[in-house]
């Protein structure tokens, strides 16, 4: 008997005309790997298209005004992705296609503008409304009820793909997932223990989990008590609005699905709020991938909603937990010397077993003009068949295949980068590894484990800037959680790379939002403390607006904050599995920001922008300490105080994990 040996993968070129029709990478590498990313929606601008033609299976919500900067278009039903469409990050819909847009926007030159003087005239006065977008919100929670046993989430919308009949109905502007308001939770009556409720939520088609993360920065928000004080206060009785985001987009860390989720959320939370309410909205929701610059669809599109709003609306940003992640590097490599190109290499370790895909993105400045050939990339597995493209070739892209047609291995695209006019060239390169192991029946699975190599080397007399980011994806099924292995920079990469500046969450770049770090804090003898994984701002010094509580520690033991079970009376014992998510950091510091800000509101009668709220928080509560020594691109220049009595467990189990996944 004979058998016939595997091909050996080879490196070949995305034909020009498909590369032209869709020179989003993303995109590219969701058309191509099915099982890897379940794409449902994309981010567009420019001006919105009147609609979009049925042949193409997009959709346009009409939320969205004609005209309209920034929207999304999605899919019209689940089927298949079809080839490579044309699109890209800044795209229209048109005809039932996605086609290219205008140039991007020029960036803005404040991080804390809140637009002219003279658009602050018409603020929102009425009582202030708290907005989440999350995954895993227990929206029967008694905590979310009133003491007359009054619903205070009066909307929710789940943007999945739930089953849909009563009392859920499609939001009949945005055209998927489902929606039901407070009348229909109040509709179950009470629920007064963990059996009733989870018999509740399975009516509803809602899953179960055993904590829910929304469920907590929710509770931190808006809980009927103070989770932090076991106190009611003035946030305890406000009314809520919540979109709980897809668990596919959610569990993915590079981000890039959910921004859809998120600009649909902010437009359905503002079109169920009164229009003379002031809306805080908590996104403890972050991603990896893009720019971290502020210059990406979804940080622009929040900072002219906010903007747009005059004051309405305040977004509240976890600057996120990457410090320590070794995601993220700079430097410059110099010019070359001699005739020898200058060069520096980086790593990614693909483990043989690894259930899902890896992700990097590098952006090159310092290139003389579109065209300049001073950029080598070079890339491939150890041992393995490499490609090399030079920046004069963008845009380009070569795929990791055994035969033409086959799903790819791997992906290595350069591009251009969106820049305003008159500014230098930026190039972008994306480079994507298959998941190893096949996660679904007929997936290609068998990508080249263990080290991949990316090679940059300067041909050129000028030296080049580079900024990389590995922006991992993290779910390679939809039907069960993976486990979350280290998304970083390995070994034998020089750790002298690793940057300890611009480590925050893409979207913690916004320029309107309110970013929130995070501290531990030691209730005897009351010591505040930077959380070692709050992600920090460019080298620049913009970092987090302010830092809120994210972790009590006592000893060596760290609680987290206010814990709160998604079913009411069922016991929540401590996360000893290494592979769930640790419950603190910057994802409840910022709800617990979020509360403030609404007491503020509350006393202050009135909207504020966002400069004269930051500053009337600082004279409301007299900020905490901030340790000597500390850079303002991590701490910000406000610590908010811990709530006093603070909520404390008994001593944890020895054991339990002291950092996040």
């Amino acid at each position: 008997m004979t058998t016939t040996a595997p091909q050996r993968p080879q490196w070949r070129d995305v034909p020009s005309a498909e590369l032209d029709a869709a020179p989003d990478p993303w995109l590219q590498w969701a058309s191509r790997r099915r099982g890897d990313e379940p794409l449902q929606h994309r981010l567009c601008e420019g001006e919105r298209p009147a609609a979009a033609g049925p042949q193409a299976g997009w959709q346009i919500p009409s939320v969205y005004p004609a005209g309209c900067a920034f929207f999304t278009a999605h899919r019209a039903n689940r089927q298949a992705l079809p080839p490579p469409v044309p699109g890209a990050r800044h795209s229209v819909l048109s005809s039932g296609t996605l086609a290219l847009a205008g140039a991007a926007q020029p960036p803005r030159q404040t991080r804390h503008a809140d637009g002219p003087p003279a658009r602050r005239a018409a603020l929102a006065s009425g009582t202030p409304v708290l907005g989440i977008i999350d995954a895993d919100i227990a929206l029967l929670h008694p905590m979310f009820r009133a003491a007359d046993g009054r619903a205070r989430i009066r909307h929710f919308w789940d943007q999945g793909h739930g089953p849909l009949r009563a009392p859920w109905r499609t939001p009949p502007e945005l055209g998927y997932g489902r929606e039901h308001d407070g009348a229909a939770i109040e509709a179950f009556g009470p629920l007064p223990d963990a059996r009733a409720q989870a018999r509740a939520y399975r009516s509803l088609g809602l899953p179960i989990p055993r904590w829910g993360h929304g469920t907590q920065v929710l509770a931190l928000a808006g809980a009927s008590a103070d989770p932090l004080t076991g106190q009611a206060d003035a946030a305890s009785t406000l009314e809520i609005v919540a979109v709980q985001v897809p668990g596919p987009a959610f569990a993915q860390t590079h981000g890039n699905w959910l921004n859809s989720c998120v600009l649909d959320g902010l437009r359905y939370l503002l079109a169920r709020t009164a229009p003379e309410s002031p809306l805080i909205v908590t996104l403890s929701l972050g991603a990896h991938s893009g720019s971290h610059d502020g210059q990406g669809l979804l940080e622009r599109a929040i900072d002219a909603l906010i903007d747009e709003q005059q004051g309405r609306l305040t977004v509240v940003i976890a600057a996120g937990n990457s410090q320590l992640a070794r995601a993220h590097a700079e430097f410059v490599l110099p010019p070359a010397q001699d005739g020898a190109a200058s060069e520096q290499s980086l790593w990614i370790s693909m483990p043989y077993d690894d259930p899902s895909p890896n992700f990097a993105e590098f952006w090159i400045e310092g290139l003389a003009a579109t065209g300049d050939d001073a950029l080598e990339i070079e890339f491939g597995p150890e041992g393995g068949p490499t490609t090399r493209l030079r920046s004069a070739d963008a845009p380009a892209a070569r795929l990791l295949q055994t035969q033409a047609g086959a799903t790819p291995q791997a992906q290595l695209q350069l591009g251009a980068a969106d820049r305003p006019a008159g500014a230098s060239p930026r190039l972008h390169a994306w480079l994507g590894i298959g998941a190893r192991k096949a996660t679904r029946p007929g997936e290609d699975g068998g990508c080249l484990w263990g080290r991949w190599r990316i090679r940059l080397r300067n041909h050129g007399q000028q030296p080049l800037q580079i900024g990389a980011w590995v922006a991992r994806d993290d779910l390679p099924d939809l039907g069960r959680q993976p486990a979350r292995l280290a998304k970083s920079f390995a070994e034998p990469t020089p750790a002298a790379l690793i940057a300890e500046t611009g480590t925050q969450s893409t979207l913690a770049s916004c320029s309107q939002a309110i970013v929130v770090g995070a501290y531990q804090y030691e209730p005897e003898p009351q010591r505040y403390t930077l959380w070692p994984h709050s992600a920090g701002g460019g080298a620049d010094g913009r970092g987090p607006d302010v830092c809120g509580p994210g972790a009590l520690r006592r000893g060596t033991l760290q609680d987290w904050l206010g814990p709160v079970s998604f079913l009411s009376t069922e016991a929540l014992a401590p996360a000893v599995d290494p592979c769930e998510p640790a419950r603190a950091g910057t994802s409840l510091a910022a709800p617990v920001l979020s509360r403030r800000l609404a007491l503020l509101l509350q006393e202050h009668g009135a909207a504020m922008p966002r400069t004269d709220l930051l500053a009337a928080l600082a004279q409301r509560w007299p900020g905490a300490p901030i340790p000597d020594a500390l850079t303002p691109n991590r701490t910000g220049r406000y610590w908010l105080p811990m709530p006093q009595p603070a909520h404390t467990r008994p001593a944890l189990q020895a054991g339990l994990r002291s950092t996040p996944c």
